[in-house]
């Protein structure tokens, strides 16, 4: 895994508030082959060339104003460890969605599908329907 800070232009001053990180998901021997593919399914708009997933975030943004005080400057030196932090909480959250095993099924699927086959099933379970239909209606003039 990678991480890189870069900086960001705002109204007129550079602010080193936005992280980017890189996972190569297939180098991750840790992860199963399954998660992996759904990974890589799930978010192949952030992944590159390279085979890596690309996490940015840039929640949180601040600058060192010097007039400002102690406090403000150290804010300003946490963004991009927050930031950081942010962009690995997203790829976890990626992570887990991917890890996430398949579900049937809802319950309210079942049901559509039983309602909808129901006719069906009945005239398949009357194989004799059809010609106690045919013996019982006068024939067409012909």
């Amino acid at each position: 895994m990678l991480a890189l800070g870069s900086r960001e232009s705002d109204a007129g001053a550079t602010v080193n508030t936005k992280a980017d990180i890189r996972f190569d998901v297939l180098a991750a021997d840790w992860l199963p082959d399954w998660v992996k593919e759904n990974l890589m399914e799930q978010e192949k708009n952030r992944m590159n060339n390279e085979g890596e997933l690309v996490v940015n975030s840039s929640r949180h943004r601040t600058q060192k104003c010097g007039a400002a005080g102690p406090m403000v400057e150290a804010y300003a030196d946490m963004a991009p460890r927050q930031n950081y932090d942010d962009a690995l909480e997203k790829m976890q959250v990626m992570i887990d969605t991917a890890a996430k095993p398949p579900t049937g099924p809802s319950e309210e699927t079942i049901k559509k599908v039983k309602t909808l086959c129901a006719p069906c099933v009945f005239r398949r379970s009357r194989p004799d329907a059809r010609a106690q239909r045919k013996e019982g209606e006068p024939e067409a003039p012909g």
